[in-house]
Order: structure tokens, then sequence, then C-alpha cells
């Protein structure tokens, strides 16, 4: 019994014409194919997807020298999950994204998270020259370990108080940031296929 779409296999077909013996030997060759070419196919994918495609593995691109907590490893891998997607795959161009409203809407949120993660490191400089800020403040720029340390049992001047408090709130933002993107990216994952 021939269990294949004649069409995928004979790119000339028409219905009121008869199938060649090519397309007759092609279509028993696809549906009696023996084990062993099975075998064969399943061993050289399973080669070109564990040595060479890799898409069992999330490349998060973090520092391999330094230690990543998992809220931190997590956020880094789904994004890059996304960027593989929109760059990689080019999954903005394998469809109409404006065949119907709820495509339209999702593809505004991949943008919309997309254009947001590319700005990330932006952020992560800002609140790092809020932490310079801060402890240029704190501690001065020259001081030594024990100055630290008598320094930081001192009580804080206002200047030092209201700079700590601007990172924490740019902290708190950014936090709060990520795990809304996060949020709305685990919602629209079932569109984000090629």
């Amino acid at each position: 019994m021939i269990s294949h779409d004649i069409k995928k296999i004979s790119s000339k077909y028409n219905p009121d014409t008869p199938l060649t013996k090519w397309d007759r030997v092609m279509l028993w060759w696809y549906d009696n194919e023996p084990s062993f070419v099975r075998s064969y196919k399943s061993f050289i994918g399973s080669v070109r997807m564990r040595f060479f495609v890799r898409t069992y593995r999330i490349d998060t691109r973090l520092d391999r020298w330094n230690w990543h907590d998992t809220d931190e490893r997590m956020l880094h891998g789904m994004m890059r999950l996304l960027v593989e997607f929109v760059e990689g795959e080019d999954g903005l161009n394998h469809c109409d994204w404006d065949d119907d409203d709820e495509h339209a809407r999702v593809r505004k949120e991949i943008v919309a998270i997309y254009e947001w993660w590319k700005d990330y490191p932006i952020r992560i400089s800002l609140i790092g020259m809020a932490t310079q800020r801060w402890h240029e403040a704190k501690f001065g720029k020259n001081t030594s370990f024990e100055d630290h340390i008598a320094i930081l049992n001192s009580p804080d001047s206002d200047v030092v108080k209201k700079l700590m408090d601007i990172r924490t709130e740019m902290s708190s933002k950014l936090e709060s940031e990520e795990e809304d993107m996060m949020i709305r990216l685990v919602r629209i994952k079932g569109h984000l296929w090629t």
C-alpha cells in the first residue's frame, strides 16, 4: 500500500496523467525502504545533530571564567534562544506574520523583546557606572583596604545615600524588566519555530 503523498514524489503530478515507471519505483522505495538504510540515515542524522548542529545546547555567551547564578543563566539562555530564532533562523521572515491579528501581535512581541535584549548591555553598564559613582563618593579614589573597613562602619553622607538609592532603583527596575520579558517570551514560545 502506498502511504506517501504522490505530490511530494512527482513534481509533475497531474491527476489525469498516469505515474511514470520512475515515480512507481520511488513510491515503492519510500514505502519499502530497507531497515539498514533507515538505520544509516538515523545514524547520520544523530551524528550531525550531536557534533555539528547541536540544537540540544544553549550557548548563553556568558563569561566562562566567572560564576553565574541560575537566574542569570536562565535569562541569558532564554534570550539567546530568541536571538538565534531572529538572527540565525531568520524567524521573522519564515511565515506571513501579518496573516491574522494573533500572528501580528506575536511578531510585535518578538521584536519588542529582541530589541530590549539588544539594549540590555547598556542597562548593565549604566548600573555599573552608578555603582562606580557610589563607590567613589563613599570611599574616594585611592583608599587602602583598612580605610575601606573604617569607612564602611562610618555613617553615610546624604550624597552617598542618594547615589545608593539611585543604583538600587536602577537595579530593581532592571530586575523587574528581566522578569517581565522572560514571562512575555514564555507566553509566545509556541510561535518560535521555523
